[in-house]
């Protein structure tokens, strides 16, 4: 199995001077999605997560009075360099790549050269990993 079987072809792009404001605007509806940070060029240079956002949100308030200051820019925010694949990139990286206790994104962007066509999300690979195994059988009570 390959990511380009499994991956989700919605891909959202944000460019990387984007505000983070905004980036919360483009996350609002779906916050389990990641951003895809592209920059002039649409080449792929990071990635942004609701996590990522979250965690500056809570150095800002530690630091700085939110009130005096505007939002930080995506590239300040992103982790970069992203672990990017193709979509013919077998899923058992993939998976060593979403399970490692140190990643900070639940997506691994995938790409055509630089350009992102898709994404798998750790839940892509739990549908693809189960389908076809049977349920377990119902517990029987005592």
């Amino acid at each position: 199995m390959r990511a380009g079987d499994i991956m989700t072809t919605r891909v959202v792009t944000i460019d990387e001077h984007a505000t983070l404001a905004y980036a919360a605007h483009l996350l609002g509806p779906d916050p389990e999605s990641a951003l895809h940070v592209v920059d002039a060029s649409g080449r792929l240079v990071g990635i942004v997560t609701a996590t990522h956002l979250l965690d500056r949100i809570r150095a800002l308030l530690n630091t700085i009075d939110l009130a005096s200051t505007g939002w930080d820019s995506v590239s300040d925010t992103m982790t970069s360099p992203v672990l990017a694949v193709g979509a013919d990139t077998d899923i058992t990286h993939i998976v060593a790549a979403l399970t490692d206790r140190d990643a900070r994104t639940c997506t691994v962007p995938v790409v055509d050269g630089f350009t992102p066509i898709g994404a798998v999300t750790r839940l892509d690979l739990v549908r693809a990993l189960s389908e076809g195994t049977p349920p377990p059988p119902p517990k029987r009570s005592a």
